[in-house]
């Protein structure tokens, strides 16, 4: 992770047709591994479409975790997960800067 540029991520996303009108975001949170149980926060968020799509996702520089932002972090680190009707499988992706992620969405359980 770059402490002066945002990391920015594309996610292909792949959703069937039993998703059709069902609501969902795509989170980029972020999180400083040496605090481990402080909630993170989102640094980036997508609402999706519920079909096939490319997803340019970039953490906004200005997020924080308990007062501190990327640069300032001991261990700054970056995941993606899914919120609403649906889950991604994976359900937890931790990312780096320039990764590509494939995500499946499925039906919420």
């Amino acid at each position: 992770m770059s402490g002066t540029s945002p990391v920015k991520i594309t996610v292909n996303v792949t959703a069937g047709a039993e998703l059709a009108g069902k609501v969902g975001r795509l989170v980029m949170y972020l999180h400083d591994k040496a605090l481990a149980d402080a909630p993170a926060s989102v640094a980036a968020e997508h609402q999706l479409s519920m079909s096939p799509e490319t997803v340019c996702l970039e953490a906004n520089p200005d997020a924080e975790q308990i007062g501190k932002k990327a640069a300032e972090m001991v261990m700054p680190s970056y995941y993606i997960s899914v919120t609403g009707d649906v889950i991604g499988d994976p359900a937890y992706t931790p990312v780096v800067h320039d990764q590509v992620v494939d995500l499946k969405l499925k039906l919420r359980s």
